[in-house]
């Protein structure tokens, strides 16, 4: 397993490195060192919110998906089990379904192709 050095103890050891000399060449490297380093814990920090992120919206999903997916289930088993069921409870829950849809965002055929040039 590769351990890692925390901010702190990698500038030790490149002090460590370079020693007590302030050649231009040593003061280059130390200088482009620190640089790619700090670029480097800046896109992990990014690349960590990142996961973070889409953990939280994969779990919110998952929660919905398995509640919706739930109430669909039972649903499905009351329209077969249950005795106040009839055709025409049927179609009224279906046209309820039908108009809670029609409120939702209406999109066009202009929304769903975007004009692009070239």
């Amino acid at each position: 397993m590769m351990l890692y050095l925390t901010n702190e103890q990698f500038r030790e050891r490149l002090n460590q490195l370079v020693g007590d000399t302030v050649e231009d060449s040593q003061l280059q490297i130390i200088e482009d060192v620190t640089s790619s380093y700090d670029a480097i814990l800046a896109d992990f920090d990014v690349q960590i919110k990142n996961y973070d992120d889409l953990t939280v919206k994969y779990d919110d999903l998952t929660v919905k998906y398995d509640e919706n997916d739930s109430m669909w289930r039972m649903k499905y088993k009351n329209r077969f089990l249950s005795p106040s069921t009839t055709p025409e409870q049927i179609k009224n829950d279906t046209q309820d379904d039908v108009r809670k849809d029609d409120q939702g965002p209406q999109l066009t055929i202009d929304d769903l192709f975007k004009k692009r040039e070239g």
